[in-house]
């Protein structure tokens, strides 16, 4: 995380997985969750239910289930009233935890594309830009990948990201300027790329940047 943080997580693409024990414990709980969800989910949710007084690594560990098994969890936990203020005072908390702040990116990327009500969006999407200006730079790049599925969603609204174009664009430019690697220049320049298709003539004020 410290000394590579633009490679972090990289564990987790394509076949890496395969080497790494977390990685693989989690694709044995999604196999799990794929043919027992029905005694599966209540386990789950009696774990998050003593999540709030876990520590960073537990509470961790059981966001990232949720997040990993959201496609099986979505009828059992409402976004918006349960995940979703607990995502707030994650990152409302007097001291910053980037480990949660990265795993409440994470979660924002992977419930988006399953169940995520319109009412939520516009504050998913505004801790997402905020996290996009984060002195941390795997929860940047985290943010980066959940912006990125939320733009890329079937149900997005572009009046609801409106209020927020202007600040996402000139932070995913800063996070341009910031990254070395050249893949994850490419991801930045992917979300623009979205950005610009889903937003259209909106976009008019970002034109200098690229001249």
């Amino acid at each position: 995380w410290q000394h590579n943080p633009e490679n972090f997580g990289c564990d987790e693409e394509g076949e890496a997985w395969t080497f790494g024990l977390r990685a693989s414990a989690e694709h044995l709980l999604v196999a799990l969750m794929t043919d027992f969800s029905e005694p599966m989910c209540p386990i789950i949710l009696r774990i998050l239910e003593g999540a709030g007084a876990a520590d960073t690594v537990q509470k961790d560990a059981v966001y990232n289930a949720l997040g990993q098994c959201s496609q099986y969890l979505h009828d059992w936990i409402d976004f918006g009233t349960v995940l979703l203020p607990r995502i707030a005072a994650e990152l409302s908390a007097p001291a910053g935890n980037a480990i949660m702040h990265r795993r409440a990116c994470i979660l924002c990327a992977r419930w988006v594309t399953v169940r995520m009500s319109r009412e939520c969006r516009p504050t998913v999407f505004q801790i997402l830009i905020s996290m996009l200006g984060s002195t941390d730079m795997v929860v940047r790049l985290a943010a980066l990948d959940a912006l990125r599925n939320c733009m890329d969603d079937f149900d997005f609204v572009v009046e609801d990201f409106e209020p927020f174009v202007e600040n996402a664009f000139e932070r995913l430019l800063r996070l341009l300027a910031d990254l070395t690697e050249s893949d994850r220049k490419l991801r930045v320049l992917n979300t623009m790329e979205i950005m610009i298709e889903r937003v259209g003539l909106k976009m008019s004020f970002a034109l200098p940047a690229f001249s």
